[in-house]
């Protein structure tokens, strides 16, 4: 399987990638459907697809495989409701048997917050959701009279923040931090030698401010599809 194309579709925008012998070696998002569509139409191998959205037309063409989140994996799932798992959580359990061997837990930073945690014997076993850094920002606009909407950025100035708007950043900023490394915390106390890996649209800024050893890696997704792809149709 020397070079397989990945499809990673959501609601609002698709992300891609290239893998060639087992490794990542290209990928970006596509900023509209018929760029998609262009790329699938020159890719010439097989391309595995996660989508989320439920609209894509696999009949495009007949290199596209869909990925089956219910079907064989690279991982035990050991979760009380597996039908209500999202499947970016599964495919970021999966991302993390690709290249994480052993304990991992993978943070994924985007809408909302996930925490996903596999053990060293390859097993899913739950792991926990917030909401993310917009979401926090947006709903106390949406759920008082007068706090202003502000945009997800890190804030220069240091607490006691001298603005309403600084406030609103700055302590948001600083709460998300704190809830993500008491995380990280009670993972080491149950598996100390256990790795912890950032993924997700707001992961590098946050790997910045975190004081914890964590891996930052935006493709983790990408490589959980991937990897499911290879148990399914290798």
């Amino acid at each position: 399987m020397r070079e397989v194309g990945i499809l990673d579709i959501g609601n609002t925008r698709t992300k891609w990638g290239i893998f060639r012998s087992g490794k990542l070696e290209d990928y970006g998002a596509f900023n509209s459907t018929d760029d998609r569509e262009a790329w699938i139409r020159d890719f010439s191998n097989p391309i595995a697809v996660s989508d989320v959205s439920g609209n894509f037309n696999f009949k495009l063409s007949e290199r596209l495989h869909p990925i089956d989140f219910s079907a064989k994996l690279p991982v035990l799932i050991n979760y009380n409701n597996p039908e209500r798992l999202g499947v970016d959580r599964i495919a970021n359990a999966c991302g993390l048997i690709f290249d994480y061997p052993g304990a991992a837990m993978a943070i994924d930073a985007g809408s909302c917050i996930t925490y996903d945690v596999v053990t060293e014997k390859g097993v899913f076993v739950g792991g926990g959701i917030t909401p993310g850094w917009s979401m926090r920002l947006k709903a106390m606009h949406e759920f008082t009279g007068k706090l202003p909407l502000v945009n997800r950025e890190e804030v220069a100035a240091q607490f006691p923040f001298n603005s309403t708007y600084d406030n609103l950043k700055g302590s948001t900023f600083v709460g998300l931090c704190a809830e993500i490394t008491e995380h990280i915390q009670i993972f080491k106390t149950q598996y100390p030698t256990g790795k912890v890996v950032i993924t997700g649209g707001d992961a590098i800024a946050l790997q910045k401010a975190l004081k914890s050893d964590i891996f930052a890696d935006p493709n983790l997704t990408l490589k959980g599809i991937f990897n499911i792809f290879k148990h399914q149709y290798a």
